[in-house]
């Protein structure tokens, strides 16, 4: 019975975490901590803080273990600095603004859309347009979303390139790509193929300056169109991937996307999607099914769904050959191939 009380207690007490966390990143305390550690006084100066919220602050900092304390000076908890700093290579600082401005908004009527069965865009942000041109009308949150997102799948990017055999393709699409982090990783490894991306003309600008910042633009070509809509430019590669999208939508259109990604594709393309599943059996994994819950907040009709759902909706398309191919960590691959 105790048990049971701390897991309920702790779960819907567990936002404190997590805002005392994203307050941190916006105070930028742990950018004020830096390399050899600060003391309270030094990072409430750097932060402009009273010293008395501020060390409550670093308490709570300290509690979760984010931070470590030593004598009168505090540091960042050893391999945090990667993730909490801003020049750190993981940083999710973006993703911290993300959730604050709009997943905690949208989440706090997760009933009223439940009951609804509808996303609550337009009661939150007076606004019923859809959800990317929503997340898309600010700059700095289209750079804050491909931040994110790039680093929440460097995992998969990794096991990627390594599970997947590309020896006999010629030329990588990568649709939706954020900052091109995929095509970067698979054309460095496999130097023998072109690469391209494709995304909506708002993404497609922000990519150009990354690519060109990094000195890629005229390895990796940038293509702008929309699958929604089916329109998509001639697509010349033979192999096309577009990674953690269609559970953004109703089946309905991702049915339209599948069938417009097919009839773009040339004779003899291979065609891959990447998803987190659910189980066959649907009791899992607990992510999968709250991101599901976070579709229903803000899309329109984004769901989750199993790898025979997605399967067949490809069959429906026309694809053949389906399959589906497991990677280390969440995601899986879902193949089909152009007749």
């Amino acid at each position: 019975m105790q048990n049971n009380l701390a897991r309920v207690g702790d779960t819907i007490l567990s936002f404190f975490n997590a805002q005392a966390l994203i307050a941190a990143f916006e105070l930028g305390i742990f950018d004020a901590i830096g390399d050899g550690g600060a003391s309270e006084a030094e990072i409430c100066e750097r932060c402009g803080l009273a010293e008395s919220s501020g060390r409550q602050m670093l308490i709570a900092l300290s509690a979760l273990g984010f931070v470590l304390r030593d004598g009168e000076r505090y540091r960042l908890a050893p391999g945090m600095e990667a993730c909490l700093r801003r020049d750190g290579s993981q940083y999710l600082g973006t993703l911290a603004r993300h959730a604050n401005k709009f997943l905690y908004p949208l989440w706090s009527r997760c009933a009223d859309a439940v009951r609804q069965d509808s996303n609550q865009r337009a009661a939150v942000f007076n606004d019923s347009r859809d959800w990317f041109d929503i997340l898309y009308s600010d700059p700095a949150d289209v750079a804050d979303f491909h931040a994110f997102l790039s680093v929440l799948a460097d995992p998969f990017v990794e096991s990627f390139v390594k599970g997947y055999d590309f020896s006999r393709h010629k030329g990588f699409l990568d649709i939706g790509s954020g900052r091109a982090v995929l095509p970067a990783k698979v054309i460095a490894t496999h130097p023998y193929l072109t690469a391209a991306v494709c995304d909506l003309p708002e993404a497609a600008r922000h990519m150009r300056q990354e690519l060109s910042a990094a000195g890629q633009l005229d390895r990796i070509a940038v293509y702008e169109g929309n699958v929604i809509a089916g329109e998509l430019p001639d697509i010349h590669e033979d192999l096309v991937h577009m990674g953690w999208m269609l559970h953004d939508y109703g089946v309905e259109t991702q049915k339209r996307i599948l069938s417009n990604i097919f009839a773009a594709l040339p004779s003899g393309a291979t065609f891959i999607a990447s998803e987190t599943p659910l189980f066959d059996d649907q009791a899992g994994p607990a992510f999968v099914a709250l991101l599901s819950l976070n579709m229903l907040v803000s899309s329109d009709g984004g769901i989750e769904s199993t790898c025979a759902e997605y399967l067949e909706r490809f069959r429906q398309a026309g694809f053949a050959n389906v399959r589906a191919m497991p990677l280390e960590g969440p995601r899986t691959l879902l193949i089909g191939e152009k007749p």
